[in-house]
């Protein structure tokens, strides 16, 4: 058994397997979902899945595990010639009886989520296609956890949904054509970076690894399953009209939009933890800047991303003032100085692959992410890549050109370090300004995610309502003076 190499679970036909053992992650399964807003072609939709799956070959292979020693392999194995289905089902009764969309595809996929998942016969992904409404479809993915994280699923989605582009354009004029064309993904294979690591491995089966493992029964893995923390997942908005004055407030203050949310952010967490009665030094409030650098030369670069990381005091975030001050100029140093520690993975990779970072880096970031039991991570990496023409963005996103879509259930995966216990992310939709927070049940139950994120929503809601007076008062003052 030692000479079994402990590599990725590889995407390749090739694969070599792993050494399996006792632990419950390797059943775990997740999913998520967009909603399409309209009356899709179902057969432009499945010939779109299927030519999106060709670009992950995992999702055409079957998971296996092989007993061997007391101890049991996993592993892909490829399989050719094997078509891909979406499963359709209605769920406009369970709609129509006032259950809410999100709660009736929950309980449609709740029996086959707890059951398990049998590994001899698992798919890495199903497809479903639940139709809630005469106009709104949801697309969802059941998908196993060795195979793929939330940002790989939304990879896929943004492939299905440029493939669905494509044969949508196929009959239109050639002027249609090149304004759809200049906003594609790029096409890329998908590499190591999706996989399944020997490091994330170790981690996950650490508890159990000093003893000869032996799989665990259902009952078992279903009772740690209801123990372990869930993830609370959350959504509040912004209309276009606030938006605007938020946009007015950031130039008064001399900021980005960004800069102020991810101010705003970091002085709610601490607030938060004033509250709880929590000492803040052991809690680390992290700020992850979306550059938006172009990368590279042509249309397509904007679909690379560069990141910063800002760390954060308690005594930053006690003075919004200073706070914002100093998350600008933080990231125009960071920018300046081409200090881009990661893509728009910064915050999955960062924490995974930290080894590969430079030392520099290392000692400073991760250190003090490891050094806290508790780490709340505020993003404005947005979930929507911009809309290019001719190398520069036009303003509106991807997913906003391709059918008024709305990311609904994409969540980053933060269970290889179980005390990231909080994702906030934040993007513009339509116009809307859009916060998605997720967050560990043994830091917060719904009642107090919820009242958390309401309060956010009235400290930023605060700071610009008192722009707007002072601008108001600045414009009396002004009229009065030219009256005498």
């Amino acid at each position: 058994m030692t000479g079994i190499p402990c590599h990725w679970i590889p995407l390749h036909e090739a694969s070599e397997p792993f050494i399996l053992y006792e632990t419950p992650h390797y059943r775990k399964t997740e999913y998520d979902c967009i909603r399409l807003e309209g009356d899709p072609d179902l057969d432009r939709l499945m010939l779109a899945v299927s030519r999106a799956i060709a670009g992950f070959p995992v999702f055409r292979s079957l998971l296996r595990e092989r007993k061997m020693d007391g101890r049991y392999l996993l592993f892909w194995e490829q399989v050719r010639h094997r078509e891909t289905e979406i499963r359709l089902a209605d769920l406009r009764s369970s709609v129509e009886e006032g259950l809410p969309a999100r709660e009736a595809i929950s309980g449609h996929l709740r029996q086959r989520l707890l059951r398990g998942t049998d590994l001899e016969r698992e798919r890495p992904v199903e497809i479903y296609l639940f139709r809630t409404a005469a106009n709104e479809h949801y697309l969802t993915s059941v998908w196993h956890h060795a195979a793929a994280d939330g940002v790989t699923m939304f990879e896929f989605y943004k492939r299905v949904l440029a493939h669905y582009d494509r044969l949508f354009t196929a009959s239109q004029p050639d002027w249609v054509k090149a304004t759809f064309a200049s906003s594609s993904v790029v096409e890329k294979q998908v590499g190591k970076l999706h996989g399944y690591t020997k490091a994330r491995f170790l981690r996950e089966s650490l508890g159990s690894a000093v003893k000869e493992a032996r799989r665990p029964p259902a009952r078992l893995a279903q009772k740690e399953k209801r123990t372990h923390p869930n993830r609370i997942n959350l959504i509040r908005r912004i209309d276009p009209e606030e938006m605007k004055r938020l946009r007015k407030t950031s130039k008064r203050l001399g900021c980005s939009v960004g800069d102020l949310l991810l101010a705003v952010s970091a002085v709610a967490v601490e607030r938060w933890v004033e509250k709880e009665g929590a000492s803040a030094d052991l809690v680390s409030v992290w700020t992850v800047t979306n550059l938006r650098d172009r990368l590279g030369v042509g249309p397509l670069a904007a679909n690379q991303s560069s990141a910063v990381m800002i760390y954060t005091d308690p005594e930053d975030r006690r003075d919004l003032a200073r706070l914002v001050s100093m998350v600008a100029a933080e990231r125009k140093r960071q920018l300046a100085e081409g200090c881009d520690i990661a893509n728009f993975l910064a915050l999955i990779h960062l924490i995974r692959f930290w080894r590969r970072f430079p030392l520099r880096v290392r000692r400073g970031p991760v250190r003090r992410i490891l050094e806290r039991p508790c780490s709340f991570v505020v993003s404005n990496m947005g979930l929507l890549w911009p809309e290019m023409k001719d190398g520069h963005p036009t303003g509106r996103s991807f997913l906003e050109r391709a059918g008024n879509l709305e990311v609904m259930g994409v969540d980053y995966d933060f269970s290889v370090l179980r005390h990231i216990g909080c994702g906030f992310v934040v993007h513009t939709f339509r116009g809307w300004l859009q916060f998605n927070f997720g967050i560990l049940t043994d830091l917060m139950d719904r009642g107090e995610a919820e009242s958390f994120l309401d309060s956010y929503v009235e400290l930023l809601r605060g700071i610009y309502d008192q722009g707007g007076r002072e601008s108001r008062s600045a414009a009396e003052a002004g009229t009065s003076f030219r009256g005498r």
